[in-house]
């Protein structure tokens, strides 16, 4: 979404609404993956709309075959870097945090807000 010389980003206006939301974790487990395993030294950040649930997501207990199953490229990446070490995603996630800043843009957008 967004490079700059000190930075890589990818933007995420999730409109989460708390209940199963297995598309759109999906979504920001793969910018977070992508930025997690991007090999540069820039600053990675994803940027969400409110991080509550994704948070909730990134520290629970989702196996990461059902989080990877319906992105073929992705999976193949994943399973390259780590083949089977990481059965969760909040193993992966412990491991990776401290690879990407995850900020709140709430405030950048207030009509986008929930």
């Amino acid at each position: 979404d967004l490079q700059t010389n000190i930075r890589i980003a990818e933007f995420k206006f999730i409109a989460w609404r708390g209940g199963a939301e297995a598309i759109r974790q999906n979504s920001v487990f793969k910018d977070f993956f992508g930025l997690a395993a991007a090999g540069t030294d820039k600053q990675k950040y994803l940027y969400l709309l409110g991080t509550e649930h994704a948070l909730r997501f990134f520290n629970g207990g989702r196996a990461l075959d059902s989080v990877l199953s319906r992105n073929y490229a992705t999976k193949t990446r994943f399973q390259e870097l780590y083949g089977e070490k990481y059965s969760t995603v909040r193993e992966y996630f412990a491991d990776h945090h401290d690879h990407v800043i995850i900020e709140d843009v709430s405030s950048w957008v207030p009509q986008l807000a929930p």
